[in-house]
């Protein structure tokens, strides 16, 4: 019984990340923060050169997702 428990719990764990992947966008990060609202972030790592006009929606393989604000370090490291 506990394991049937174990197991069920691990797929409803795994289900949840898979549905909840983040995606890059013209070489800014976007961070999924709640997959059921449609709601991301611009995550670390996100180095952009150029001009960067960021939009309150974004959108990826056909889903249109809220942009909720810059992550903390979100642009930290970028040379340009």
């Amino acid at each position: 019984m506990k394991t049937k428990i174990t197991l069920i719990l691990a797929l409803f764990i795994s289900i949840g990340f898979i549905n909840a992947q983040d995606f890059t966008i013209d070489g800014v990060n976007y961070k999924i923060t709640d997959s059921t609202n449609l709601i991301v972030e611009v995550d670390g790592n996100s180095c952009y050169n150029g001009e960067l006009n960021l939009q309150s929606t974004v959108e990826n393989n056909g889903i249109s997702y809220t942009v909720s604000k810059i992550g903390i370090g979100a642009f930290n490291g970028c040379t340009t």
